[in-house]
């Protein structure tokens, strides 16, 4: 048997273990075994050698919108271990689709009025400026770009879930014109998410602070002055 251990980039929560399972285990065979430590974001592989292959796994894995990456590559000398994309990509795009989400908003009241814009009072058409369907699709671009493969992957499997629900309701929203709702939506799911895996990471630096082996105290030893050890 051959033991594998990936830290996976984006499990956060049981919802994303449960995906991860159904991608991976029907690679491992009968005699395949896979387990998951949650607050430390590991994956745990153990198949026959030839069965399974390392490229293999990360494709399933990339497959659920996360990563795999060996867990020897996370060690702490590793300097390629993480990038800041790697580290702040989410709260990038997050604040990105927010941004994004601000500016259509406030683009559209500058042309049109903010009851035009909150789609609001009578008589009042609620026509989207080219432009400002522009930012809003950005904003959705951005706030999803975590969240739709998820969405696919979930589909594709016939396991509904958060992010498939929450992809339904933005292009539901998108198809009746209703583009600023369609980018809040985005927009507050992905910051969601990125609250979700800000305290999931507190607690792992949390749980691996109190973890590490505390250093033994130095003993010493006192000298009287008379010059006599103690």
């Amino acid at each position: 048997m051959k033991r594998s251990i990936y830290r996976v980039r984006g499990m956060d929560c049981a919802e994303e273990i449960r995906a991860l399972k159904c991608a991976v285990c029907p690679l491992l065979g009968p005699d395949g075994t896979i387990d998951f430590d949650l607050m430390k974001g590991r994956m745990v592989i153990d198949a026959l050698e030839h069965t399974l292959s390392d490229d293999a796994i990360r494709q399933a894995v990339a497959k659920t919108g996360m990563q795999a990456v060996p867990w020897s590559e996370q060690a702490p000398g590793n300097a390629g271990a993480d990038t800041l994309w790697t580290r702040h990509g989410r709260a990038l795009l997050a604040a990105s689709s927010g941004g994004a989400c601000a500016a259509g908003f406030l683009t559209h009241t500058a042309l049109h009025g903010m009851a035009d814009a909150l789609g609001v009072g009578e008589g009042i058409g609620h026509a989207f400026p080219a432009v400002v369907i522009a930012l809003y699709v950005a904003a959705v671009i951005t706030g999803g770009w975590y969240i739709f493969p998820k969405a696919v992957f979930a589909a594709r499997r016939v396991r509904p879930d958060m992010n498939l629900l929450m992809t339904i309701a933005v292009i539901g929203a998108m198809l009746i014109g209703e583009w600023f709702e369609a980018a809040s939506v985005a927009f507050l799911f992905a910051l969601a998410l990125v609250l979700e895996s800000w305290s999931v990471e507190r607690a792992r630096r949390a749980i691996s602070s109190v973890s590490r082996p505390v250093p033994a105290p130095v003993s010493t030893i006192s000298r009287p002055s008379n010059g006599i050890i103690a």
